[in-house]
């Protein structure tokens, strides 16, 4: 059975792109006045 790891630059650069989507969506639903708060 193999290892796989994954690279500091790439998990960087995916935490970089979460946050950024995020703060795109939150700004939108900020903006739309839409309820962001999800229960399940």
């Amino acid at each position: 059975m193999g290892v796989y790891g994954i690279k500091t630059n790439v998990l960087e650069s995916l935490c970089v792109e979460i946050i950024s989507i995020n703060k795109v969506l939150i700004d939108r639903a900020i903006e739309s006045e839409d309820n962001i708060l999800f229960l399940f």
